[in-house]
């Protein structure tokens, strides 16, 4: 059985914004890191300080209104050694090509 990498077209599409807090926090249940280290990781990674409050608000499905930027999605991914986050951005389209070439 092929291992989902990243949320299903129809939930992306349903609402994207629930689709990438649950992929966030499914990556950080199956981190080796804790939410601090993960914090900490990326903290080096962009060079800014990243807290355990800010990866706590990003995956909070009740704080719509502040998400993870963009830009620090990589480094999210670096630090939680997890590239979930990176796909569920992609296109079902797109997904559907990496995931015909990762066979």
């Amino acid at each position: 059985m092929a291992e989902r990498i990243a949320p299903r077209a129809a939930d992306v599409q349903r609402d994207p914004d629930i689709a990438l807090r649950e992929v966030l926090c499914s990556a950080i249940r199956q981190s080796t890191y804790s939410r601090e280290e993960i914090a900490d990781r990326m903290s080096g990674i962009l060079e800014r300080k990243i807290s355990v409050n800010m990866v706590n608000t990003w995956t909070a499905k009740t704080k719509a209104r502040i998400g993870l930027r963009a830009a620090w999605i990589p480094a999210f991914c670096k630090a939680a050694m997890d590239d979930r986050p990176q796909l569920a951005l992609l296109s079902p389209e797109h997904r559907t090509r990496l995931e015909i070439k990762k066979d």
